[in-house]
């Protein structure tokens, strides 16, 4: 067997200390079943998704409506802002 130190916020850490004594587990069993998984399905066994605020379906909205006053000739021209 290994050591493998993994770094986390303390309020993580005791959240998850919670959860694994909840279900009646160690933080290291907890890792090792995740690493086990891993390693069977030959992924990470959940989603990890991050959605580009840019591309939200707000933003886009936003984009279109000024893309449609535009071409309408109905646009205010800005001069550059930045930050």
């Amino acid at each position: 067997m290994v050591n493998v130190n993994v770094r986390m916020s303390e309020i993580d850490k005791d959240l998850l200390t919670n959860f694994c004594n909840n279900v009646g587990m160690s933080i290291s069993t907890l890792f090792n079943v995740f690493a086990k998984k891993v390693i069977n399905e030959n992924r990470i066994p959940f989603s990890i998704e991050y959605e580009d605020p840019l591309y939200s379906e707000s933003n886009m909205k936003f984009l279109m409506r000024g893309i449609k006053q535009l071409s309408e000739g109905k646009g205010v021209e800005h001069e550059l802002i930045e930050d």
